[in-house]
């Protein structure tokens, strides 16, 4: 990557990071001073408009992320190695779900006071999976930085 266009990369990461902590604190600072003591439903209507913006932000952040890694996936069709590698990593990823769907439970939860449409198997198994393959991404990074800081040890 050239470096002009690795500098505009870095700063569009550092602008976006930059909006996203504003945005944070000023919804933690806007919330912090709702009642506790209210109802759910009361405090939904108290905040629900900072909510709003976090989530227009939030399907801002997703979509330059899935762009930047369709623009990244041009590299795969120039290159053989890369593709094939590209091809292992998709496979991985689809045992790694394909696992954690089948660990994953559909069972029913038991809420007080709950009479949404969403305590439904379907919806709870696939919750579950994200979960677990959460916990997969969380221990295969645990294991990749312990193997870098071991292997670093033996050089």
């Amino acid at each position: 990557m050239s470096d002009s266009l690795s500098k505009v990369i870095k700063i569009v990461f550092a602008i976006l990071l930059t909006v996203s902590l504003i945005l944070i604190v000023w919804f933690f600072a806007k919330t912090s001073e709702i009642d506790s003591e209210l109802s759910a439903d009361v405090q939904i209507e108290q905040f629900g408009s900072s909510l709003e913006y976090l989530i227009d932000w939030t399907y801002l952040l997703l979509i330059v992320a899935v762009g930047g890694g369709l623009l990244s996936t041009l590299k795969v069709f120039t290159n053989w190695k890369s593709a094939k590698q590209a091809l292992v990593y998709v496979g991985v990823t689809v045992v790694m779900v394909g696992v954690s769907y089948m660990f994953s439970s559909g069972e029913l939860l038991t809420i007080q006071g709950y009479t949404g449409t969403d305590n439904n198997p379907a919806t709870l198994k696939m919750v579950d999976t994200g979960i677990i393959v959460t916990y997969f991404l969380f221990a295969m990074a645990g294991v990749s930085i312990l193997y870098a800081e071991i292997s670093k040890m033996f050089k």
